[in-house]
């Protein structure tokens, strides 16, 4: 049986993937754990070391317009509404959407996909632009040599997820916008903030995201499988091995979570949020992490957000970003 080398983090469908519960047709996977999604992200980019990995679309994209071969399959490992990672200092005095102009906004990467979420959505549904804030990075981009425009700046190479919220707390920052550092009610029951010094931008969440919802009719990609093209070109048949795993992986999970609820193992408290963020949409009625025309509509909305913001250069994508299934 051929051999596949991924990188997938123990959440969601690639869960049971991991715990060999379904498996590809034809197919052995050999999984690798890189510590943080950034630094598998970045041995992806740099050395093409994966057949297959969970990486951001924001990632990808940007580096498949300096060349490299990289190829999505139309898969969501995370989806989410970035309007629920976005947490202010109270001192701050933002109070709408429209302060958030001028202020100081913390991110882990320039390319972290919720960041440019939130840019495109407070433009498109608030009309705020923050081409005038001032950014601060904690964490360098998987891809090597980004070049950060005038008004961001590196702060620090700290990895750890909760750096952010110290900024805040310590005012460094005015504002944050951050997936690992999970939705403001994960991190309130886990202590991770002092609700006397931070809060949600969006106190009204559930309200602004389902209106979000409605318009768009898709939940913000935020990872996706993603391959290389040696991959294809060696092992054609892998593509369509790993999209029926995995869409038979999503009922599978999606079916116990209905039943059961997250299941509560030994893992990281933002793998354990990724699932319970996904019972939340059900409950809500949204289907989380969308497979197919779905996940590629979502991703083509993000691509005009990074051309918009200046993240890709305006030229059309020369070839196909998603696989052509057999």
């Amino acid at each position: 049986m051929a051999a596949l080398k991924v990188a997938f983090a123990d959440y969601g469908p690639a869960s049971l993937l991991r715990n060999r519960e379904i498996a590809p047709h034809g197919f052995d996977l050999e999984f690798v754990d890189t510590g943080t999604p950034v630094q598998g992200m970045a041995r992806m980019v740099r050395d093409l070391e994966f057949d297959f990995i969970d990486m951001s679309p924001t990632t990808f994209l940007a580096a498949r317009s300096r060349g490299v071969p990289l190829v999505a399959l139309p898969i969501a490992l995370y989806a989410e509404f970035p309007h629920m990672l976005l947490w202010c200092r109270k001192a701050a005095g933002i109070r709408a959407p429209r302060d958030l102009i001028g202020k100081t906004i913390g991110v882990r990467t320039w390319l972290s996909p919720a960041t440019v979420w939130m840019r495109g959505l407070l433009k498109t549904e608030y009309s705020v632009d923050l081409d005038s804030a001032t950014w601060m990075t904690t964490v360098e981009d998987p891809i090597p040599g980004v070049v950060l425009p005038v008004n961001v700046r590196r702060s620090t190479t700290e990895p750890r997820a909760f750096k952010l919220l110290e900024m805040l707390h310590s005012g460094e920052i005015d504002v944050a916008i951050d997936a690992l550092t999970l939705q403001w009610h994960h991190a309130l029951a886990l202590g991770k903030v002092d609700p006397g010094t931070v809060e949600p931008v969006f106190g009204d969440a559930l309200e602004v995201t389902n209106a979000s919802y409605r318009r768009s009719q898709f939940v913000p990609v935020m990872h996706l499988v993603v391959t290389k093209q040696s991959t294809l070109d060696e092992k054609p048949e892998a593509a369509r091995a790993i999209y029926d795993a995995f869409r038979e992986a999503k009922g599978s999970y999606i079916a116990g979570l209905k039943e059961h609820g997250v299941t509560r193992r030994a893992r990281e408290a933002w793998l354990i949020a990724r699932d319970e963020d996904n019972v939340e949409l059900l409950e809500r009625g949204i289907e989380p992490l969308a497979i197919g025309a779905e996940a590629e509509r979502s991703v083509a909305t993000l691509r005009n957000y990074m051309v918009e913001f200046s993240y890709l250069p305006a030229q059309p994508p020369t070839s196909s970003e998603f696989v052509t299934l057999p």
